[in-house]
């Protein structure tokens, strides 16, 4: 018989290579780093709350020692169950012990069985944090200062965030994910959940400043340096009264920051089921945390003279004692964690999940809308007003308010005002676009909007313009004076019937555009009872006369576009940018003179008058140099010059004691 070659072997040979595993892939996935980071998640959470909880009762001295409880390693049941007081404190003490446990197995379990590096190290640093968290509590029983228990309740938020991050970073799907090889979320989208992340956390620590001021003399009623009472107008007398003021100014921006990421990430992402959850779990416990603040003022401080003033006349404050208060005060407490760790989740998936992208559809020729799709109405309804411009008519409402008040504004009377005209402005914006949608169908810039896009139709449009136009102007009518409604019937009247139609008949178009750009400086005069006044008059000339150069600058920059849809701006009827040039010297040149009117007509002073100088004349040097050699250059700098200036000189005019 003949012998049989031997059988190949199957080691590789010397100069080849042995297939393995990618390094940090799925193959190197295990469950139990996963588990347990969940698992000190779900610890840290009550632990909040409970902590929480010691606090509203003021209870964190009910056990004078650390780290025993009454000198005892092993408290006995029976006594700890005997005090309310020492069973929250003490607790307390025994989740925290809990969770680090849990910390040391995460980490054991991260160096023994996951081969990221970095992560492995990240385990250390949990069981550093949780170290750490628990000598800061136990300092704040040894020494009793309420500061620490500030720095305490502070950080135990930070905690929780790693916890979330671990708990995302262990995760299957994060190791499937490579961001390498498909794209990830819109870089904008990640910058905005990062900047409402920070924002969430800086609302933790004043709310942190906030809790049981009473207990603490020197910070509930102690009075603001006379500097600083000067530099805030008046408006904070106590350090409990900044903080409020902080607070609420810090959770308008959360609620606004929120609402634009959900709405931009529904949009972009609506396909991509992970994000789609996370943002609108984001959305579900910021709506709930704001009802919980909302509870807890009334159940500690009573109404706010506002409500009783105009929505509901209650003669008689609730201030709840006992377990109202301490569910809802403790509530806020540890839903506020919650929702930072649901915004912190965001920022994180946004840079790891790829977005699908949607095309766009062609524009709509009949009255129904090409996509039917019930979940995207909100969103398309919210994009269709354009937010974003309805905020700034509002904020320059807020400013001539201020400005034009003979002495402190009363908000009251100001706040139904600027929801009134926010109605009647949306409803203006909604019939611009149902005037305008074949002509923004042919532009980029616009041609996503709802309407050309085709997932609105038009008498969908008309409608929703309509009716939101007569509920602003009846709302008007009902909570404010005569004059501001006839200033809004009157404003709309020139923004949808005149304006609108005369984009594409006449360059005329742009005075008609500033002087509807410059009623919402009318309207918030209108609301303190000044809508005429020499203030008001002089704020509605320097907006009007700002916009000229402004609009100049833009017409340039996207004129293209503009003739393309067959608007009637100079840069598109003089494409040598002669007309343009000369439209935004006449502004700036105007608006010089106007903008240093006060010195004389109001003795505003050396500090605005030079303010005002330098801001005008480096305006019009600005408008000079695009008129001499228009081009996208100069039109970019002036537009970026006019984005600077007219907020710089309401700076200056508020700094020089208006």
């Amino acid at each position: 018989m003949k012998a049989r070659p031997p059988l190949a072997s199957k080691k590789p040979l010397p100069l080849q290579k042995a297939p393995s595993a990618p390094r940090g892939g799925l193959r190197s996935w295990h469950p139990w780093p996963h588990r347990l980071a969940w698992a000190l998640a779900l610890c840290v959470f009550p632990l909040i709350w409970m902590g929480g909880t010691v606090t509203t009762y003021d209870a964190g001295m009910a056990v004078p020692d650390w780290p025993t409880t009454y000198s005892y390693w092993f408290y006995p049941v029976k006594l700890w169950l005997a005090v309310w007081d020492v069973f929250l404190e003490h607790g307390h003490r025994l989740l925290a012990q809990l969770a680090g446990l849990i910390a040391i197995a995460l980490a054991i379990a991260l160096w023994r069985l996951d081969n990221r590096k970095w992560m492995r190290w990240v385990g250390v640093a949990v069981v550093v944090a949780v170290i750490l968290q628990g000598v800061l509590g136990g300092l704040r029983v040894l020494i009793d200062d309420r500061l620490l228990a500030r720095v305490h309740g502070c950080t135990a938020p930070l905690f929780f965030g790693l916890c979330a991050a671990v708990v995302a970073w262990t995760s299957r799907a994060w190791r499937e994910s490579n961001v390498q090889d498909r794209q990830s979320a819109d870089h904008r989208l990640r910058r905005l959940a990062w900047l409402v992340t920070a924002l969430i956390y800086v609302e933790i620590v004043l709310g942190a400043q906030l809790r049981r001021p009473s207990a603490d003399a020197a910070f509930g009623g102690a009075a603001l340096p006379p500097w600083l009472q000067t530099f805030l107008l008046g408006q904070a007398a106590t350090w409990f009264e900044l903080w409020v003021w902080l607070k609420v100014i810090n959770a308008g921006l959360i609620a606004l920051g929120v609402a634009w990421l959900v709405v931009g990430v529904l949009r972009h992402a609506g396909s991509t089921p992970m994000l789609a959850r996370r943002t609108r779990w984001l959305a579900l416990i910021v709506s709930l945390q704001l009802v919980l603040a909302g509870a807890t003022w009334v159940t500690n401080y009573g109404w706010p003279a506002w409500f009783t003033h105009w929505i509901w006349p209650l003669q008689s404050a609730v201030l709840a004692q006992g377990r109202w208060l301490v569910l809802l005060t403790t509530g806020h407490a540890a839903v506020g964690s919650l929702t930072l760790v649901a915004s912190l989740s965001l920022a994180l998936w946004l840079g790891k999940t790829p977005i699908e992208s949607r095309p766009v559809i062609a524009p709509a020729e009949g009255d129904r809308p090409l996509r039917l799709d019930v979940r995207r109405f909100p969103l398309d309804y919210w994009g269709l007003v354009r937010p974003r411009i309805v905020a700034m008519v509002l904020l320059a409402m807020a400013v001539a308010a201020w400005m034009t008040a003979e002495s402190r504004p009363s908000w009251p009377e100001v706040i139904p005002a600027l929801l009134g005209t926010a109605l009647v402005v949306a409803g203006a914006i909604a019939l611009n676009e149902r005037l305008e949608w074949q002509g923004d169908a042919k532009m980029p810039r616009t041609a996503g909007r709802p309407l050309p896009a085709g997932r609105l139709s038009r008498r969908q449009v008309t409608v929703f313009g309509l009716t939101v136009t007569v509920l602003g102007m009846v709302f008007l009518a009902a909570v404010t004076s005569q004059t501001l409604t006839l200033l809004a019937v009157i404003g709309w009247l020139v923004y949808v019937a005149i304006y609108t139609p005369l984009k594409t008949r006449s360059t005329w178009q742009t005075p008609l555009g500033a002087l509807a750009g410059a009623t919402p400086v009318l309207l918030g005069a209108a609301a303190v009872g000044g809508s005429l006044s020499p203030w008001a008059l002089l704020l509605f000339g320097i907006v009007f006369f700002w916009q000229f150069p402004h609009s100049m600058a833009i017409a340039w920059r996207y004129r293209r576009e503009f003739a393309a849809a067959g608007v009637k701006v100079a840069a598109v009827t003089d494409p040598t940018g002669r007309s343009a040039g000369i439209w935004a010297m006449a502004g700036a040149a105007t608006l010089l003179p106007i903008s240093l009117a006060p010195l004389w007509l109001f003795s505003a002073g050396a500090t605005y008058g030079l303010g005002a100088g330098l801001l005008g004349t480096a305006y019009l040097g600005f408008s000079v140099c695009f008129a001499h050699h228009p081009d996208d250059a100069t039109a970019r700098r002036l537009l970026l010059a006019s984005l600077v200036y007219l907020p710089a000189l309401f700076a200056v005019l508020l700094l020089a004691g208006r």
